[in-house]
């Protein structure tokens, strides 16, 4: 997935909904935790971010609370997508979405191709 620059806004908005959003599977938690650097579990309580136990969510919530992002953070679009969060607010050039055409047709209109290639004949054959 591809990484976002530093927005402050964006990232408060997204370590907010982390902290506050159910349903997150424990590795999910984990992996948002090493990205935004937060400080050990045991700062928060004696269970690591990856648990199922509710002492390990309520570790999470509060180094998420605790934390504020910085350009450090590794942040990602998909960090958004599981949360549900809109980054085109924030980025509305993000290209994460852009499929490219599947068929190869020309990139001009036949009439221009023609009259490109005719233009293309007359020049080389002046020299």
């Amino acid at each position: 997935m591809a990484s976002l620059s530093f927005h402050a806004a964006a990232f408060a908005e997204l370590v907010r909904v982390w902290a506050n959003f159910e349903g997150l599977r424990p590795s999910r938690r984990n992996s948002f935790a090493i990205a935004h650097n937060f400080p050990p579990f045991s700062l928060y309580g004696k269970h690591p971010y990856d648990t199922r136990a509710q002492a390990s969510v309520q570790a999470f919530r509060q180094a998420a609370r605790a934390h504020v992002c910085n350009h450090s953070c590794a942040v990602e679009v998909l960090q958004f997508r599981l949360v549900d969060l809109n980054l085109q607010r924030w980025f509305p050039d993000n290209r994460s979405n852009f499929q490219p055409p599947t068929n190869n047709a020309p990139v001009l209109p036949s009439s221009r191709t023609d009259s490109a290639s005719s233009a293309a004949r007359r020049h080389s054959n002046k020299r």
